[in-house]
């Protein structure tokens, strides 16, 4: 609060300065105001100075939300995002001195830089491509802010991690029945399963190649369900099949 005498204002120091420095801790952020009183050798005050003011800032900046839009491949039913440019929006709780710095950080992969644009006072824009070669599961976004007066932030409020999904669905085990080795003459229908490493987003299509010369892969018929990532079919060997 503004003064301007010695009455309305609270003492800073608790005796006259050596010199024509001081520095002062503030019980809280805000504005304050300052004025210097000299005092003579017999102890004479002098009238306050001319008024200063000074903001003191403690808290950090901190990201308060961030939201990424895919363009490319993405899971509804559980916000996982695949390969494609994700555009990036950030919102800081207050000005900064310079951009933040954010990056992407894919679990066990590596980091991705994300290039800022400021949009706003409050608020900056980018994008970054997840390829092929970006690890799947849950990353963490990597951030950091100064403020006007320097203080460091890195906490974010919203948007700390984001799913990613770049690997599709593998074949991790086929079972047969009859099992190996199969004798087909007669013919014999045999029964198959198929395991995936995780659910197919729609029924996979599998076809067989049966050894030897000029021979084409042979598609199988649609496929049964048994779980989400369990499917059953079925073909017939004949004695032509050797």
């Amino acid at each position: 609060t503004a003064f301007a005498t010695i009455a309305e204002a609270a003492k800073v120091n608790a005796a006259p300065l050596p010199g024509t420095v001081f520095d002062d801790m503030p019980p809280a952020d805000g504005s304050w105001n300052y004025r210097v009183v000299a005092v003579n050798s017999a102890g004479t005050p002098s009238v306050p100075s001319n008024a200063v003011q000074a903001i003191s800032d403690s808290i950090a900046p901190k990201a308060t939300a961030i939201t990424y839009v895919s363009l490319g491949k993405t899971d509804p039913a559980t916000g996982r995002v695949g390969q494609g440019r994700v555009n990036v929006a950030l919102s800081i709780s207050e000005q900064l001195q310079t951009p933040p710095y954010l990056s992407i950080v894919p679990q066990g992969g590596t980091p991705i830089p994300v290039e800022l644009a400021k949009s706003g006072d409050t608020t900056y824009e980018g994008s970054f491509v997840i390829d092929a070669g970006t690890a799947s599961g849950t990353a963490n976004a990597l951030f950091s802010a100064r403020d006007a007066v320097g203080n460091r932030g890195t906490d974010i409020v919203s948007g700390a991690t984001l799913k990613i999904e770049t690997a599709g669905p593998g074949l991790s085990a086929i079972a047969l029945n009859p099992g190996a080795p199969i004798k087909n003459d007669p013919a014999k229908t045999v029964q198959a399963t198929f395991t995936f490493t995780k659910a197919p987003a729609a029924v996979p299509q599998v076809k067989y190649l049966l050894s030897g010369p000029v021979r084409l892969p042979v598609a199988l018929g649609t496929l049964s369900q048994v779980n989400p990532t369990t499917y059953t079919g079925s073909f017939t060997l004949y004695g032509l099949h050797g």
